[in-house]
């Protein structure tokens, strides 16, 4: 078992950084590995235009002309009144309304998983990480 575990926020929040390091309370076990909660470096956080929910719960969300109407107008307020340039979904499982949501607002909208897919893509296609050994291969 290593001897400590870093989990990066990547959105580089102090409020969502002690959050995801409230989650791992419980995992801090005696004997077992220090679990660090950071901030990314990445600098992001200065140019992030604002982040506002869509307002709704888990039941709402399987209305998809509600979802999407609300995301929409998420969007346009994003971009109105905040400036935001780009949107960048929050929720994996709003996949399926990302090309309409930027049809409607007319901006660039990022979807987290298909981004990370086609990142990790673009790896294999580059050879890069060839030669790594996984651990226990």
């Amino acid at each position: 078992m290593p001897d400590r575990i870093l989990v990066v926020n990547p959105n580089s929040t102090d409020a969502v950084t002690q959050g995801i390091d409230d989650a791992m309370a419980p995992l801090r076990i005696p004997g077992g590995p220090e679990i660090g909660c950071y901030i990314a470096a990445m600098g992001v956080g200065q140019r992030l235009a604002a982040d506002l929910p869509v307002g709704l719960g888990v039941l709402e969300l399987a209305d998809a002309h509600m979802t999407l109407a609300r995301m929409i107008e998420t969007g346009r307020r994003l971009r109105d009144r905040y400036g935001a340039d780009v949107l960048v979904m929050g929720c994996s499982g709003m996949a399926r309304y990302r090309a309409e949501l930027e049809e409607a607002v007319q901006i660039p909208v990022v979807e987290p998983t298909q981004a990370a897919v086609a990142m990790a893509i673009g790896r294999v296609r580059l050879g890069w990480g060839r030669g790594l050994t996984l651990p226990g291969g």
